[in-house]
């Protein structure tokens, strides 16, 4: 069986049998679009982010959460907050969005997408259900990036990094 068979049946086959099959993903937003460090995102990547988690749930019809380190909550989309169909939270700093996602992961029975090692090794001790980010980008946004705008916000990796100790700055 190949990875979209696998996919498939762990996400009930892809049959549509009423509302208790409708699967749902809490995603680590900033380790969709970087899995390695998880830099903090701009407004402008947050916004791209959830327009195209929202275009998914739609056409899948999975219910979609997303969560974002960052300090300051798009105005668009309050924190706990539904805007384009996805649910939005959000943590100011990389050890809140551990305990905020495995707390709403435990509360609500989602499947946790990530790629940070903090993250993942929690989830996997709570027995929590997770997905890795790569997985899920090649299941189901095949071909989705997100540029930057080009105005000073950089694709380095030195921000946001919740895959080692430190205190960042």
């Amino acid at each position: 069986m190949g990875i979209f068979g696998k996919l498939a049946s762990l996400f009930g086959g892809g049959k549509k049998s009423g509302k208790s099959a409708v699967k749902t993903f809490l995603v680590d937003g900033a380790r969709l679009l970087d899995e390695k460090t998880g830099r903090r995102l701009s407004p402008r990547e947050q916004l791209a982010l959830i327009g195209a988690l929202g275009r998914l749930a739609k056409q899948e019809e999975f219910a979609m959460s997303v969560i974002f380190e960052t300090d300051r909550p798009l105005r668009e989309a309050p924190d706990g907050g539904e805007y384009q169909g996805v649910t939005v939270w959000y943590a100011e700093t990389a050890e809140e969005l551990i305990e905020k996602a495995l707390k709403t992961a435990r509360r609500t029975g989602v499947t946790l997408v990530t790629s940070g090692p903090n993250l993942e090794s929690r989830a996997t001790e709570e027995k929590v259900s997770l997905l890795s980010s790569g997985t899920f980008k090649k299941a189901f946004l095949t071909g989705f990036s997100i540029k930057d705008d080009g105005r000073g916000r950089g694709d380095r990796g030195d921000r946001g990094d919740r895959g080692g100790g430190g205190n960042g700055g």
